[in-house]
């Protein structure tokens, strides 16, 4: 099983706050880790599914850019609510669920 790494904040800049922790889901397992988060409670969210450039509003003026990198982290990314207060214990839960989720990957 390989190890997941994970940072958590530890400075809580003035005026600052958080609101999403961010989970990069890599090799295609995106859809599996949320409806498996979501099997054990844990809320997440994809709150930039298709990339910018993609964006119907922008899809005259940018049809022909490629941005592989945004493409790529549009089907990675999923979001997990997150407070000033979060912790290591708070932590703990979602990389258990994910280690469980994503253990053969």
């Amino acid at each position: 099983m390989k190890k997941f790494a994970y940072l958590l904040p530890t400075d809580v800049v003035d005026g600052h706050l958080s609101n999403q922790y961010n989970l990069r889901i890599l090799r295609g397992r995106h859809d599996v880790a949320q409806a498996g988060l979501k099997d054990f409670g844990i809320s997440t969210m994809t709150y930039n599914p298709v990339s910018c450039h993609r964006l119907k509003l922008y899809m005259e003026t940018h049809a022909t850019r490629h941005c592989p990198v945004s493409a790529q982290l549009a089907d990675e990314m999923l979001h997990s609510p997150t407070w000033s207060e979060f912790s290591q214990g708070d932590v703990e839960p979602v990389t258990k669920a994910l280690r469980m989720l994503l253990r053969d990957y």
